[in-house]
This record gives structure tokens, C-alpha cells and sequence, in this order.
């Protein structure tokens, strides 16, 4: 196997020191070439910056893959996935942003215009979380068209309750929806909520239950 090159991967707090806007130019690609899906796990597997600092500096505005972390003891039935790097946060999901070609879709504007903010028919982030959440806190659903939502105040509090109990790492990426990268990176990591390439995980049959449960309680 070849040598790989590590991600290049911003401060965690990089973005107070020079905000981006998404329409600034991105980096030169050459910096991301020949990326291992072991280099993309290891640079997620860092020191979590809690979901209450995110804003519009950070996380960056440019592509890449980032991965939501969850305090000990906040959601007791998820089996997360501990790394020592990350102590004592435990690994629940891994995202990507963008997820094909010509999209423009930053690691910022997924994770706070989608989910820190949007309704659980815009992310299935926000979907599984709600899913594990809304039968314990009581939450209420209601059906838009094809998609299944929280109520006002419910979303909001699903919104309280990421930035209070969750927190997140990144790693830019110019291209993260190049396969095998996406596959890998999940198959290396074990996010216990991920539903997309990662049907071996014991955890995958509980989400997929909690989601139909939830779709099937919308009035």
C-alpha cells in the first residue's frame, strides 16, 4: 500500500481567527490528493469542539467530512464508539459535505443550516436524532407532505438539546464523496447512527425502528 498523505485539517478554533464566507475562493486542491480514508478517520478523531461554540466562523465554509460527538451518559441507549484522542466524548455520527460533484455544500453550512438548524425532514442526522429523543421528551410530530417533522417548539428543543449535549471535529476535503473515502472512513470509525454503509453495526436495527416509529407517530 502506498504511503498516504495526512488531511490537512484547520484548528479547531481556525475560524475566529479568519472567518471564511462561502463564496471565498477555495484552497489549492493539491493539498487533498491521494487522501486515505485512514488519514480522514484519524484527523476526525480529535478533541471536540462543543456544539455550543459552533457559529457562523466556525466550523469552515469549504467541503469536507465531520463527525458529531456526544457526552457521556446524555443518550445511555446509543452504544458510541470511544477513541482516546476524544476523551471522554464518545463518536455518533459521520457526515460528509459535499455529497457529489458541483455541489455547494460546506462543512458549515450542513452542520448549522441543517443540523443545528433545519427540521428533521432536512437531514438524516436530525431525523435519527429525533427519532431516539422524541418518544423519552415527549416531542411532537407533524406531517408535511412526504416528510415527517417536529413541531416548532419541539424542533427547537432538539436544537437546545445538540448544542447543549453534542460537540463536533472536521477535516476539510476537497472531494469527500469519492468512494471508497466515504465507506472507509465509516467502516474505520463505527458511528453507532449512521445508517449508509454501515448495516454491520449492531446499533443500525435500533435507528432504523426509532425511525419508523417516528414516522409512523405523525399525526
Amino acid at each position: 500500500m502506498n504511503e498516504s498523505r495526512s488531511v490537512p485539517s484547520r484548528p479547531r478554533h481556525a475560524g475566529r481567527d479568519r472567518p471564511r464566507s462561502f463564496a471565498d475562493p477555495f484552497p489549492d486542491p493539491s493539498r487533498f490528493l491521494d487522501v486515505s480514508a485512514e488519514s480522514v478517520a484519524a484527523a476526525l478523531r480529535a478533541v471536540p469542539t462543543s456544539a455550543a461554540e459552533l457559529s457562523d466562523a466556525i466550523p469552515p465554509a469549504a467541503p469536507g467530512f465531520y463527525g458529531w460527538w456526544i457526552r457521556p451518559g446524555a443518550l445511555p441507549c446509543v452504544p458510541t464508539t470511544r477513541f482516546p484522542e476524544a476523551a471522554p466524548w464518545g463518536l455518533l455520527y459521520v457526515g460528509i459535505a459535499r455529497g457529489k460533484s458541483g455541489s455547494g455544500a460546506t462543512i458549515r453550512s450542513r452542520v448549522t443550516g441543517h443540523h443545528l438548524g433545519g427540521n428533521a425532514g432536512s437531514s438524516t442526522f436530525r431525523k435519527s436524532m429525533a427519532s431516539l429523543l422524541f418518544e423519552h421528551d415527549g416531542w411532537r410530530l407533524e406531517r408535511r407532505t412526504r416528510k415527517v417533522v417536529l413541531k416548532r417548539e419541539d424542533n427547537a428543543a432538539l436544537s437546545r438539546w445538540i448544542r447543549e449535549h453534542l460537540a463536533l471535529t472536521w477535516t476539510e476535503q476537497a472531494d469527500p464523496w469519492r468512494e471508497p473515502l466515504e465507506s472507509e472512513a465509516i467502516s474505520l470509525l463505527r458511528p453507532p447512527i449512521n445508517l449508509r454503509y454501515n448495516g454491520t453495526h449492531p446499533f443500525y436495527k435500533t435507528v432504523r425502528a426509532a425511525r419508523g416509529r417516528f414516522e409512523a407517530a405523525a399525526v
